[in-house]
């Protein structure tokens, strides 16, 4: 601005229109996925491809508080995502076969179920594999594999790559043999 111009005779740039913003928004979930390629999303908002349209509307100062926004909200609700699937693998883990029976078993006498008892059975048993009532009334049930349900919750957390996950699965393998010779010889 130089010193002759007047503040008030800037002209105001106009609202974003609907593209715009559907092209920041949409920006800001690209942003929280890892991806920063705006000619992409320039293209799916409606626009026809054009690389310098696109990297000009992408360095909007108005198109980058929207995508932070939105950028932030996504990375937000995938944190959300993320917790309520560990908390239901680290209850997979916690899940006792003993327990499971008695709970069954005590509910499988009773004619109706209360919906308190209705919730603790469902709180239960959630976590089985596999679950059957035999013609004599035989429960059997499955939990799920403990190991893997331990290396998903590692790579879900990054905190494990693929490869040592592969050498704690090999581990757990010759711990396992080791086991069974040890009870074999006893």
């Amino acid at each position: 601005m130089s010193p002759e111009t007047n503040p008030s005779e800037i002209p105001e740039k106009e609202p974003l229109n609907r593209k715009q913003i559907a092209f920041a928004e949409r920006l800001g979930i690209a942003w929280a996925e890892g991806k920063r390629n705006f000619e992409d999303i320039y293209e799916e908002v409606g626009y026809k491809r054009h690389r310098g349209n696109s990297a000009r509307l992408a360095s909007d100062p108005r198109v980058i508080e929207i995508a932070q926004r939105a950028c932030a909200e996504a990375n937000r609700l995938n944190g959300l995502y993320i917790g309520y699937l560990q908390a239901k693998a680290l209850s997979m883990l916690e899940a006792n076969a003993l327990v499971i029976h008695q709970t069954i078993a005590t509910s499988k006498n009773s004619p109706s179920l209360t919906p308190e008892e209705q919730a603790h059975l469902e709180a239960v048993t959630w976590p089985l594999s596999k679950f059957k009532i035999d013609k004599d009334g035989v429960i059997s049930v499955e939990l799920p594999d403990k190991k893997g349900v331990i290396e998903m919750l590692a790579k879900m957390l990054g905190n494990m790559p693929d490869e040592t996950a592969e050498a704690i699965t090999g581990l757990g393998d010759r711990l396992d043999r080791a086991l069974s010779r040890t009870s074999q010889a006893a």
